[in-house]
């Protein structure tokens, strides 16, 4: 491990990337090059944390110029231009590159067209048998091709809804694909989603095709769906066609269509060039206040935020392996997926995580080479608590980061990650992520250039501002405050399905705080020591410096938060899809060989797809209710809050809830809070059964000079 001097106020890291590592990461070279071509301050010859902090705060405070060199740095490819970068920085409705079109499909399979990738895999299968079946790049074009044009002559037009009941294998990418290629919008469950959870989400979006499985395998069994299957095509009117992939060997039923007839013709695939904000697929919240929100997020935003997260913050390319553990009927799908945009062999296992023992995710990622591997805290800790030696018993070289979300790593997962690889010899950068299915992606996390501090994520990521508000809508300071967002994101969803004048989504989002993105966390940002520099730039979220103010015309609040966000917190799982109700759902728990898949129409709020538990919630803070004054604030006293960050360090600590289990029908709780603390505080005191525990942190980025 490669460590530098500390102060006395500064912990030590648990690991810091070394200057070969930091020189070679493409946030440091898209760095230099942001600073040649589009305004970026130069980077600081020897101090990555000056100049991560440095390019993340032109990147928020010159968004045009930010989006528009990640664009150009990834090559994507327009095929009508631009007007310009952002002609209305609202929110909501901020518009991104009006003019342009693009395909996100095209972007996906690029790496075919280079005759030195073609035979590479581009998708490692991998079932409970723990033997990867390779799809290569030639073979996804071409089944991709055929499988577009098929669609097109079943009469799918951009625009039209595609389903999906399928497990995390390669038919599910191969159709999401297709479905973008023709322009037409995605959306999927997980088989284990009981009938009455998926049609809650499908019948708002009135697909015309369902991709289907027959059943699946988990835990060393069979698990047929064939009824299910049925009872979906019954209740869904608006199908054209039923696609049948047969994993358990069964024949297509009446009506339905093979998945091996519209996928072995080999038919170079045509991508319809759709507007920048065209839908390329629906998420769901969790639906545990009502029908679950269809979240719909655009062609272009995904495909530019993808590939600033895979590229700048998970440092991806074409020579890596992407595993992440999940299924698709969690955003993390969709987000692994996103490893093909820059080039890289991404791992699907589909099986339990627990099968034939805690060891199975290590082995996938043993088998099939990968560089990053993602998985839950929760697995973390049941394999640390198992008392295995995975980097020892097994050959995981090739892993150079093992990332984390879904709930928050405890300090004991980061030192069981650090001291497990490195008796296997491997220096390993921990990355522990923090997100949101509102924008497929990441709020604070992984940075290649940065040390990782026990119990910490990295920073804030790239094009991203976060902020502590209080009910009134101004900054604070060592109190349990609103996570903010005072900038438009393209991921951002562009709007909720079946939402027709905006309504449901500006309430989920912009009630509390006018023209302000309020993700539903709670963050409490504490001081830390002063900056020495006598002056501090323009924070990058004030009007002055981003050009950002709210809407004119506002809506008063109803004088209470809402009771549940659009979705979970940290990335959040396929757990309440099937009735958990918790503030925190989590990726699927390790050890459990039972699945929970049902037909049945109400999952009870203590069930869980694949051995799940739900987890546990807290009583908000005391003053929840933003002021009458507040909830109508004029544009020009939103514009002037002066952010709580100017020469100041702090920490952004995520913290899970410590009040009992929520009992079936019981309401969803907000949120998990987070809490900052300031550098060298030291360990976190336990708190009271009353208050939260302490959870993850994200390292400040200090903006004095």
């Amino acid at each position: 491990m490669t460590t530098a001097p500390q102060s006395a106020h500064q912990p030590e890291p648990l690991w810091q990337p070394g200057p070969d590592r930091i020189a070679g990461a493409q946030v440091t070279r898209f760095h230099t090059w942001a600073a040649a071509h589009h305004g970026a301050p130069a980077p600081t010859p020897g101090d990555p944390a000056r100049s991560y902090a440095d390019l993340h705060h032109w990147s928020v405070r010159d968004l045009p110029a930010f989006w528009q060199a990640t664009a150009e740095w990834f090559d994507v490819r327009f095929a009508t231009p631009y007007e310009t970068v952002l002609a209305d920085r609202t929110m909501p409705g901020a518009r991104w590159f009006p003019g342009a079109t693009l395909n996100y499909a095209e972007h996906a399979l690029r790496a075919a067209e280079d005759p030195a990738r073609a035979d590479a895999p581009a998708l490692l299968h991998v079932d409970e048998t723990h033997e990867p079946t390779p799809v290569t790049w030639t073979e996804l074009r071409a089944q991709v091709g055929s499988l577009a044009a098929e669609l097109r002559r079943l009469g799918v037009r951009p625009g039209d809804r595609v389903s999906a009941y399928v497990p995390n294998i390669p038919q599910a990418v191969v159709a999401l694909l297709a479905t973008a290629a023709v322009g037409a919008v995605w959306t999927s469950c997980a088989p284990d989603f009981g009938a009455r959870s998926v049609l809650d989400r499908f019948q708002q979006i009135e697909p015309v095709v369902l991709f289907t499985v027959d059943g699946y395998h988990y835990g060393g069994k069979e698990h047929d769906r064939r009824d299910t299957v049925a009872e979906l095509r019954n209740e869904l009117p608006t199908l054209r066609a039923v696609v049948h992939i047969p994993l358990l060997g069964t024949p297509a039923p009446e009506g339905a269509v093979n998945w091996s007839d519209l996928t072995s013709n080999d038919i170079e695939p045509v991508f319809e060039q759709v507007p920048f904000d065209h839908p390329l697929w629906v998420l769901y919240s969790s639906g545990t206040t009502g029908l679950p929100k269809a979240i719909v997020q655009s062609q272009g935003g995904i495909l530019l935020e993808h590939l600033k997260q895979t590229g700048l913050h998970c440092d991806l390319g074409p020579d890596d392996r992407f595993f992440w553990y999940t299924s698709t009927g969690w955003m993390m799908w969709n987000f692994l997926v996103a490893g093909l945009l820059v080039g890289s062999t991404i791992v699907l296992y589909d099986g339990s995580p627990g099968h034939p023992d805690i060891s199975a995710q290590w082995r996938v990622a043993e088998t099939t080479r990968a560089t990053v591997f993602g998985t839950s805290a929760a697995y973390v800790m049941a394999c640390r608590k198992a008392g295995i030696h995975p980097a020892r018993d097994l050959d995981l070289s090739a892993i150079t980061c093992v990332a984390t979300t879904g709930s928050p790593l405890p300090p004991d997962g980061f030192r069981w990650l650090h001291d497990c690889f490195a008796e296997g010899g491997t220096d390993l950068w921990t990355a522990s992520v923090s997100g949101g299915t509102d924008v497929c992606s990441c709020f604070a996390g992984a940075v290649p250039t940065l040390p990782v501090h026990i119990g910490e994520l990295q920073a804030p990521c790239l094009g991203t501002d976060l902020q502590a508000w209080d009910p009134q809508g101004k900054p604070v300071i060592d109190e349990v405050g609103e996570l903010v967002v005072t900038n438009p994101m393209p991921s951002m969803p562009t709007r909720f399905w079946n939402d027709p004048d905006g309504t449901r989504y500006h309430d989920s989002y912009f009630d509390m705080y006018p023209g302000v993105w309020r993700h539903g966390d709670w963050i409490t940002v504490t001081p830390a020591a002063a900056s020495s520099s006598t002056a501090a730039p323009t924070p990058p979220s004030t009007a002055k410096a981003s050009g950002w103010a709210p809407p004119t015309s506002t809506r008063r609040s109803n004088g209470s938060p809402r009771s549940a966000s659009p979705s979970s917190s940290a990335w959040n799982s396929p757990t309440a899809a099937t009735g958990c109700r918790s503030s925190s759902t989590s990726p699927p728990a390790p050890l459990s060989t039972t699945p929970s898949a049902t037909a049945s129409s109400a999952p009870s709020a203590n069930s869980s797809p694949r051995g799940t538990s739900p987890t546990t919630s807290s009583k908000p803070p005391a003053s929840r209710t933003p002021s009458p004054a507040s909830a109508s604030r004029s544009r020009s006293n939103a514009s002037s809050r002066a952010p709580p960050r100017q020469g100041r360090q702090s920490r952004l600590r995520r913290q899970p809830r410590t009040a009992p289990l929520l009992r079936a029908g019981g309401p969803r709780p907000r949120h998990r809070p987070y809490a900052v603390s300031p550098p060298g505080a030291g360990p976190p005191k336990a708190r009271t059964a009353s208050g939260p525990a302490p959870g993850r942190i994200v390292r400040p980025l200090d903006y004095s000079q």
